[in-house]
């Protein structure tokens, strides 16, 4: 989740985590301006959420394991229809390449 801010430091801030993290990962861009909803609903697998209720349902389909991906995929449908677009998504949203089950954070190298 991050803000998208005034020149756009929110989007660079997740291309620079995506990077590390190996895949377009979820995000919810948050912001008062729903002009950014003409890159954002092209951005690779990005919500957009300017509703307390949206980004509360967003936080909560994380609080426990089970159920996560169709807890998304309701969400993407609810906010598709609530802000008239088709956002961006493909089935790896929530593939995290370079988990691990076990070891230290110390031990993990990146090439960014």
């Amino acid at each position: 989740m991050s803000n998208i801010c005034s020149n756009l430091e929110g989007k660079k801030f997740v291309d620079n985590a995506r990077k590390i993290l190996g895949n377009d990962v979820i995000v919810l861009f948050v912001s008062y301006n729903t002009d950014h909803l003409k890159w954002i609903k092209n951005y690779k697998n990005s919500l957009f959420s300017n509703d307390p209720k949206l980004i509360e349902e967003y936080l909560k389909s994380f609080e426990d394991c089970n159920g996560i991906e169709d807890k998304i995929k309701s969400l993407i449908k609810k906010s598709e229809n609530y802000y008239k677009v088709k956002f961006n998504f493909d089935d790896n949203f929530l593939h995290y390449p370079y988990f691990k089950n076990e070891g230290r954070y110390s031990d993990l190298t990146f090439n960014v």
